[in-house]
């Protein structure tokens, strides 16, 4: 692909396209011709990139298993959701081992709130932007002005400024602030001599003032996900907007892992939800919901597989299916008799090597992958750890 690409742009296959849909605008190119491969693929252009929404409709379109086994943590979040209508500020961490479903148990709690009327900012740190200040923040003003990547300066500019004198705010106190975290390069009235200290703090308090007016005029829910990746200054903005949203109609909601600790704990209005892994019977009814019947025996493999991360399930029976390792025989999935001794991943990892293995010789040459050097490092903490960084939009 990028020897078929005009320079300065990026071009993709197929296959990509299917996994970054909803987060790129792409232009479909037809079918192009590969050196080393005879037959003509289809490409794409990458041509900018799509707002945060988008990767909540493409994972509507895709659909879900029926959620399992969280009925009460997705109460409790619905509970401080009634809370904060009331003028009760709150905070929520909802902690969890990768692939225990942390994004999932927030998606079904949108959904939840169709009939409410409330306003919904998502922002998630990144493991590959450590160091890059205040990124879920920046995430959560691009949603809230409606910032398009194609957007000069100017454009962000006169929206700042609308949106925050439409609101009723002190625009002088918080457009500059704002406007220097969106990276726009429009005169400033910060004075240049502002120690850095004092700029940190004047932009945490816009950042609490523009929250504030917002959940004034209706409910406002704030998501941040995967805070174990959080950079400091990120970490300490939240502290601080954390403090001061006890009397407002705010909802802070952040995942992350149990290696992530905070001080929030000390607050009486921030509670924590802590997801474990799936029983026996939860993985069993998951596994229903996935494929229908399924024999004592196939259930039973991959129950014990899974050991109750739910995205490993998900991603084990998909590799089953696609290695045609089970079947339906008379409305009940079993293991194919030639497949009995097929020897069954232990971890995601294995489950996407396998995956990669199935590729033509010409697409591992082509992408580089190799054993060794494919799974982020992350991936070896732990087996639990591992089951969850290879997100399927991710990989």
């Amino acid at each position: 692909m990028e020897r078929t690409a005009a320079p300065g742009t990026i071009q993709i296959t197929v296959q990509t396209y299917r996994l970054v849909a909803g987060y790129f605008d792409c232009e479909d190119l037809g079918l192009v011709g590969v050196k080393g491969i005879t037959t003509r693929v289809r490409a794409y252009r990458v041509t900018g990139e799509r707002r945060v929404q988008a990767r909540i409709d493409v994972a509507r379109e895709r659909g879900f298993t029926r959620l399992v086994g969280r009925e009460q943590e997705l109460h409790l979040l619905c509970e401080g959701f009634a809370r904060a209508k009331e003028r009760y500020g709150q905070a929520i961490s909802i902690i969890g081992d990768a692939g225990l479903g942390k994004s999932r148990l927030l998606y079904e709690f949108r959904q939840s709130l169709t009939d409410e009327e409330f306003t919904l900012l998502e922002g998630r740190c990144s493991p590959y932007r450590t160091a890059v200040a205040y990124l879920p923040i920046i995430e959560l003003l691009k949603q809230n002005f409606q910032i398009d990547p194609s957007d000069a300066d100017t454009d962000i500019q006169a929206k700042v400024l609308r949106d925050t004198e439409a609101l009723g705010a002190d625009v002088a106190a918080i457009a500059p602030y704002l406007l220097r975290l969106l990276a726009a390069e429009v005169e400033s009235s910060i004075p240049v001599a502002l120690a850095p200290e004092m700029v940190k703090r004047k932009t945490f308090e816009a950042l609490q003032m523009l929250v504030l007016e917002e959940a004034a005029r209706r409910p406002l829910i704030l998501t941040i996900e995967d805070l174990h990746w959080v950079d400091k200054t990120t970490e300490e903005c939240l502290t601080f907007l954390l403090e001061h949203i006890a009397g407002a109609r705010v909802l802070l909601v952040y995942t992350h892992r149990p290696e992530f600790v905070s001080t929030w704990s000390r607050k009486s209005y921030h509670s924590v939800i802590t997801l474990t892994r799936l029983s026996p019977q939860e993985s069993r009814q998951m596994l229903s919901a996935m494929l229908g019947q399924v024999e004592d025996r196939l259930a039973a493999l991959i129950v014990e597989k899974a050991e109750g991360v739910p995205f490993f399930l998900e991603e084990l029976v998909q590799s089953l299916q696609e290695t045609g390792a089970i079947e339906r025989h008379e409305g009940r999935w079993r293991l194919k008799s030639e497949a009995a001794a097929l020897p069954i991943p232990d971890s995601v990892e294995e489950v996407l090597m396998a995956r990669i293995d199935r590729l033509p010789d010409e697409a591992k040459r082509g992408t580089h992958l190799r054993r060794d050097t494919f799974i982020p490092q992350r991936f070896q903490a732990s087996k639990a750890a591992a089951a969850s960084d290879g997100h399927a939009v991710h990989f």
